[in-house]
């Protein structure tokens, strides 16, 4: 988890164990406060060694579920598709960069055109060049900075939504006062993720910048972006 990822699935392992760990707290914390949720908890007597502490199975349970179904429906995905977030980030940070570099203006026109065409365009020209660490044609540490920087962003926001659910189980269950702990780890997660968001940006412009920096491949993203 700690170290830095190679590769999307790399990074995804991050994002999962992030998740897992932070419904594990919101699973022990919601039996700590609520004698019945506890009393659920613990129907079981057997314990599941997990790392350095033993967990009730079905407190070890929950959270493995929900991070798995989390991992299966690439619930940060849906985050970003529903906020737009890599979509804008694609758009100003990569694309725009890139095509003003091979000389193409980026007009409104233009811009709705990455739009249109962003997936297509981004394995083009930024992903024909830096598609993970191994395979890059860049510098492999500017890739791996960046997804790194990346892997926390998500691994913040993803776990954001378990702690949102869990305030709203402890709404349900326990009382408004207890929700706004829940609620409040929400908005520090979230803050946490701004605060890597300037660290993705410079990530992608040194993976830019880098990119451009030969002849010959600046003539390939210029024709692909003629193309569309």
């Amino acid at each position: 988890m700690i170290g830095q990822p190679r590769d999307y699935s790399q990074m995804l392992k991050r994002i999962f164990w992030a998740s897992v760990i932070a419904g594990i707290f919101c699973t022990i914390s919601l039996g700590w406060i609520s004698p019945d949720l506890n009393k659920f908890l613990n129907l079981s007597a057997e314990k599941w060694d997990f790392g350095p502490f033993k967990l009730p199975v079905l407190a070890a349970l929950i959270p493995l579920a929900a991070s798995m179904i989390a991992r299966i429906i690439t619930l940060h995905d849906l985050v970003s598709d529903i906020f737009h977030i890599r979509e804008y980030f694609d758009i100003e940070h990569i694309l725009k960069p890139l095509a003003s570099g091979v000389g193409i203006s980026v007009d409104s026109k233009i811009r709705k055109k990455f739009k249109v065409n962003r997936h297509t365009l981004m394995r083009n020209t930024f992903y024909k060049y830096a598609p993970d660490a191994d395979n890059a044609k860049i510098n492999p540490q500017l890739v791996v900075t960046a997804l790194d920087r990346w892997g926390w962003f998500w691994s913040m926001v993803e776990p954001s939504i378990i702690v949102l659910i869990a305030g709203i189980v402890a709404l349900l269950f326990v009382g408004f006062m207890a929700s706004l702990i829940y609620f409040g780890f929400t908005l520090v997660l979230n803050l946490a993720a701004l605060f890597y968001w300037p660290s993705c940006i410079r990530a992608a412009h040194y993976e830019v910048e880098a990119i451009l920096q030969n002849t010959d491949r600046q003539e390939v993203i210029h024709e692909a972006f003629n193309e569309i």
